[in-house]
């Protein structure tokens, strides 16, 4: 019973910060008392797609703490544990494999979350991807996906076009992630909002319908190649060449 008030009382909590959960740009997860997952943002996705709400991160005991390294939802493990004892964790650093393939440093953080009265009811994770640190570095670099004027380093999360940094916001970048990653498939607008807003959060058909319209304003130019396709009544197709044609890492 008390484990399902404090789930009520997490799940009041994420509510009430929504919308910065969805707009932060490191990845966020909210866990309960027993370790579930029930918020996790699209941020923390693109780091680990198996992070998933209703997902338990295995809370270790006291006995054993020694965690693999090598895969996101691990090193959410350990904050989380700290955090649900009433710990404040900082600076934890992971090596992983994100799901783009890329070696990634992962600084992992927690909190406790409390109820009015004073209890611990659950915990926030911050994944905060160190690799994104490197944009300067990786400008002059081959890019991972190419088409046309448009290039996406998936190490770095940077944007250009014709050899200029475009500007994204974090659901920006992964609704382009997302599309370029799966180029010539029509991707349904569920599985749009599931894997960027996640599946806790309420969201609507047409935010991806606003968010597709800021992100071809800035990709696309008048006159210039058109690389969204709206597929009516189905979703959204990305319309870049054959893969034999897109450069992927």
């Amino acid at each position: 019973m008390r484990e399902q008030t404090a789930r009520e009382d997490a799940e009041r909590l994420t509510a009430g910060y929504i919308a910065f959960l969805t707009q932060a740009t490191d990845g966020v997860l909210i866990v309960d008392l027993a370790g579930r997952i029930t918020y996790v943002n699209g941020a923390a996705k693109l780091l680990d797609d198996t992070l998933q709400v209703g997902r338990s991160l295995a809370i270790p005991t006291d006995d054993d703490l020694s965690l693999p390294e090598d895969q996101a939802h691990l090193c959410a493990a350990l904050p989380a544990f700290r955090a649900l004892r009433g710990e404040n964790v900082v600076g934890i650093e992971w090596r992983i494999r994100r799901i783009d393939g890329i070696e990634a440093t992962i600084r992992s953080c927690g909190v406790p979350l409390l109820s009015a009265g004073g209890q611990v009811i659950g915990a926030l994770i911050r994944l905060q991807d160190e690799t994104a640190a490197t944009i300067g570095e990786d400008q002059d670099a081959a890019p991972d996906f190419q088409v046309g004027d448009l290039a996406i380093h998936y190490h770095s999360k940077l944007v250009t076009l014709k050899g200029q940094p475009v500007k994204l916001s974090p659901i920006e970048y992964q609704l382009l992630y997302r599309l370029a990653r799966n180029a010539g498939r029509i991707l349904p607008v569920q599985t749009l909002l599931d894997r960027i807003w996640g599946t806790t959060v309420t969201a609507y058909a047409d935010y991806v319908k606003i968010y597709v319209h800021r992100l071809r304003a800035k990709i696309e130019r008048q006159g210039g190649p058109r690389y969204i396709e709206t597929v009516r009544g189905l979703g959204y197709r990305f319309m870049g060449p054959s893969s034999s044609m897109a450069r992927q890492s």
